[in-house]
């Protein structure tokens, strides 16, 4: 069951004008993830697959509430300030200030069910997985309804879409039309490409992972282990694959959630 968001962490302002339409650049994403995205509420709710169901990352967004405050970003890539640590920060420590990155700045990979896709439709087989090294993460929030699928708008600082327009003017045309709006947060994560295990096209390449909600939490839990065996999050070399099919109490929401693992081979 999603976790209905307090009244006060709402980004729909009545009196907006709505521009009539949606971030059409990531709709692709939706519905490559299906599994991930159209039945995360019933994934979230039952994570493990146990039929106790688990704590869930869904928000649900209603007309009465009010909007809240603006922070700074980058309109035009839905960015927040560069963060400590991340990439951002460090070209602007050498002199480059104003490099933000985005949603378009890497190679893209989601999990459609036992098979990952990259951004540019190539299959990487899910059984065999890759090899990265992680290098930083951004939180990504998911805007869908509960009228239209394909309907989907994804965000990084909750102001600006990731295609650069403003989110609460979408967001109060969905709310005009009686739209009830679910909010979800991602993680995209992103990674030098070790090895692709597949033919090699991306070795050596930068990659953003976009980590479902029910996924997330098993990454945070891989990565602790990691710093409890003192094993550099940035320097081990990490297999992702996908990992073995969950099946909520409504089985028709069966997914395969992101799996990750030390690599056998440490060498870059």
């Amino acid at each position: 069951m999603g976790l209905r968001k307090p009244k006060d962490e709402v980004v729909v302002p009545a009196d907006k004008t709505a521009k009539g339409s949606t971030d059409n650049s990531v709709v692709s994403e939706v519905e490559a993830g299906s599994a991930e995205v159209e039945n995360e509420v019933d994934a979230d709710a039952d994570a493990d697959g146990d039929g106790d169901g688990d704590a869930g990352t869904t928000e649900v967004v209603t007309a009465e509430k009010s909007s809240t405050s603006a922070v700074a970003g980058n309109p035009n890539t839905g960015m927040v300030a560069p963060q400590k640590g991340s990439y951002e920060a460090h070209l602007a420590d050498e002199g480059f200030e104003g490099m933000v990155g985005g949603y378009y700045s890497s190679t893209h990979i989601k999990l459609d069910g036992e098979k990952f896709i990259t951004s540019d439709d190539v299959e990487l087989d899910g059984k065999k997985g890759f090899d990265v090294q992680l290098m930083e993460s951004k939180a990504k929030f998911a805007y869908t309804n509960n009228v239209d699928d394909d309907e989907c708008l994804f965000s990084y600082d909750k102001v600006h879409t990731t295609n650069g327009d403003l989110l609460s003017d979408v967001l109060a045309q969905w709310e005009t039309q009686g739209k009830e709006v679910t909010v979800k947060q991602y993680a995209d994560v992103v990674c030098g490409m070790v090895r692709d295990n597949g033919d090699g096209a991306l070795d050596g390449d930068i990659v953003m992972l976009s980590i479902a909600p029910s996924s997330v939490a098993k990454m945070q839990g891989f990565m602790r282990k990691l710093s409890y065996r003192k094993m550099g999050l940035r320097e081990t070399v990490v297999t992702i694959t996908a990992g073995k099919r969950v099946i909520p109490k409504n089985p028709k929401n069966a997914f395969y959630p992101w799996a990750f693992a030390v690599a056998e081979k440490q060498e870059i």
